[in-house]
């Protein structure tokens, strides 16, 4: 008979909180904690459960997930006494739905195999609007039976689970996913600023793209109304984009491959991040070409 899970979300922020809400929503009860109490007071309101400290909500759980900006963020909440693997029981999940770096990844994954926890290397694909409506993309590493227990509750957060091989080839896959997206990304905003230069309504530009079978597709059906309104509110943040481009990098020196469309992209997102558009959407980078 297998354990009911008890689940612990650890992160509320612009992803981790629609997908909280959306494991409320799939029955499950859950316990969640995050360094700023208040951003958890919506889901408190729903029926989760706050926790004060991090080791109280590892305690409770024989699954937690943790949504955090980056890997210091991580370390803060995983390791040392107060910290997850010191705390949580053997034979319990720990689902790192973050993105770190593929080096970070496998190390979690010994330092969980030490202790007995099945460590799940499972980032998702897509921003704010998709962990809205519960159509993330789990992309996962770790054993593959690990799956069969946890397969309800990731597909109560996405749409569909990517099996990706063992831990830090989920991540290996998210960096491959989110350097493409980094390109598309570019690509769009310059072609909007260049219709824009050359007195051509973007309003046009995105009906083109949309008549078009090769171009019309999710992300720039996401972006099209940010950019003609230059709404720049974050849906995924230029800051964690240029966070990513810097784990792709890393990773790409490490398999000695040569990434210079990766090299070339974090120094537009960088020159972005310079200008202070850091904590605004990824399409911020458009604004760079303001300045010229």
């Amino acid at each position: 008979m297998k354990i009911p899970p008890r689940i612990g979300f650890v992160g509320i922020g612009i992803m981790g909180l629609p997908m909280a809400k959306n494991l409320i929503k799939s029955g499950y009860k859950i316990k969640v904690y995050n360094r700023t109490r208040e951003k958890c007071y919506p889901l408190e309101k729903e029926g989760a459960e706050i926790s004060g400290r991090v080791k109280e909500i590892s305690q409770f759980s024989n699954v937690i997930i943790t949504m955090l900006e980056n890997e210091d963020a991580l370390d803060a909440v995983c390791f040392g006494k107060e910290g997850i693997i010191e705390n949580i029981s053997a034979g319990s999940y720990l689902i790192n739905t973050s993105t770190v770096s593929y080096e970070y990844a496998v190390m979690m994954s010994r330092e969980c195999f030490k202790k007995g926890i099945k460590y799940i290397d499972s980032p998702v694909s897509g921003s704010k609007p998709l962990a809205e409506n519960a159509s993330l993309i789990m992309l996962c590493g770790c054993e593959k039976e690990w799956l069969d227990y946890v397969k309800p509750i990731l597909l109560s957060m996405g749409k569909d689970i990517v099996y990706c091989g063992t831990a830090g080839k989920g991540t290996a896959m998210k960096l491959c996913v989110n350097l493409l997206l980094a390109a598309m990304n570019m690509g769009l905003t310059e072609s909007v600023k260049l219709c824009e230069k050359s007195g051509i309504a973007p309003s046009l530009f995105f009906e083109v793209i949309e008549k078009s079978p090769v171009l019309n597709c999710g992300y720039y059906k996401i972006k099209k109304d940010k950019l003609i309104q230059k709404d720049f509110s974050p849906q995924f943040s230029l800051k964690n984009m240029l966070k990513d481009l810097g784990f792709i990098n890393k990773f790409s020196r490490n398999l000695n491959f040569e990434d210079s469309l990766a090299r070339e992209l974090f120094k537009m997102y960088e020159t972005a991040f310079k200008e202070g558009y850091y904590n605004e959407d990824l399409t911020s980078v458009s604004k760079i070409y303001d300045k010229k």
